[in-house]
């Protein structure tokens, strides 16, 4: 199965809400397949991005906007994610609201500063 993974250039987890949870149940379910999702791709690298999908229509908004983020607030070299993270997401974003959290290989507020080699062992991103 390595060949596969090595050779795949996205993650797409998949979120179904069967609607019997409550909110809560429904955050905490989300957040932790996220959550394993990082992990995963963390140990790699090279850039694997994850895209999580729904039942749902995807608002293409939403992805231009963590693009954009993505690119002014964390150099290109990150993803923007809430400070807190129990906060909850609305369609418009507010930079103040977020964080980087930068790729592998790169550090800082901002993510523009290539990490130390002995950095890239215990970089943790989350």
């Amino acid at each position: 199965m390595d060949f596969i993974y090595n050779e795949t250039r996205a993650l797409y987890p998949s979120i179904y809400l069967d609607g019997k949870r409550t909110l809560e149940q429904n955050f905490r379910f989300v957040r932790a397949l996220l959550t394993e999702t990082r992990r995963t791709v963390n140990p790699q690298l090279r850039r694997v991005n994850y895209y999580a999908y729904t039942k749902f229509e995807f608002i293409l908004k939403v992805k231009e906007r963590a693009n954009k983020c993505r690119a002014s607030h964390c150099s290109g070299n990150g993803n923007c994610v809430l400070r807190k993270p129990r906060t909850r997401c609305y369609k418009k974003m507010n930079p103040k609201k977020y964080v980087c959290r930068c790729d592998r290989g790169f550090e800082g507020q901002s993510c523009s500063q290539k990490a130390r080699t002995s950095n890239l062992a215990s970089n943790k991103s989350f």
